[in-house]
């Protein structure tokens, strides 16, 4: 499904589009197969328990947005609200990763060295500042180009004061 939905881009070809109508059309699918089944094997409590209930929601959604697709077959104003939809059957991924322990010690992690990188990125980043100034100082001026040629004049050289 995100494979699918991120191989949508501008300047699509027709054949590819219908590639990826296809497939998207199978992916809902598929969520509305799960929800029926899911619904028909926990009755009520589907709807009481928030992880399925949003499941439930992107699964009506992505219905609705074949729907819409189908309805407003021209594009236009249909295209932004079928997107919006899609964006969230992507939100799946979220609680796919709350439920990942592996991933989630991951991320973890991440954030903690983030923290501690922070002061070397800050004085890396006033470090780069520092030389591009020095740089700038030193070399200012110093390499000119001849504008017909393009190949550098050299400072000795009388073009030079009228180089690029």
């Amino acid at each position: 499904n995100t494979v699918l939905l991120a191989l949508d881009h501008h300047g699509i070809s027709p054949g590819f589009q219908t590639v990826l109508d296809s497939g998207n059309f199978v992916t809902t699918l598929i969520f509305l197969v799960d929800m029926v089944i899911s619904n028909v094997a926990m009755g009520v409590a589907y709807w009481r328990n928030g992880s399925t209930a949003f499941d439930g929601v992107i699964a009506i959604s992505s219905a609705l947005e074949l729907l819409l697709a189908r309805i407003s077959a021209g594009g236009g104003q249909g295209k932004s609200v079928m997107s919006a939809f899609r964006s969230f059957r992507l939100v799946r991924l979220l609680r796919m990763v709350k439920n990942w322990k592996s991933i989630h010690s991951l991320l973890d992690t991440i954030s903690r060295a983030s923290s501690d990188i922070r002061s070397f990125a800050v004085l890396l980043s006033l470090l780069i500042f520092v030389f591009a100034l020095m740089g700038m100082q030193l070399f200012a001026n110093r390499l000119r180009f001849d504008g017909v040629s393009g190949l550098p004049v050299d400072i000795s050289d009388p073009r030079y004061a009228d180089a690029d």
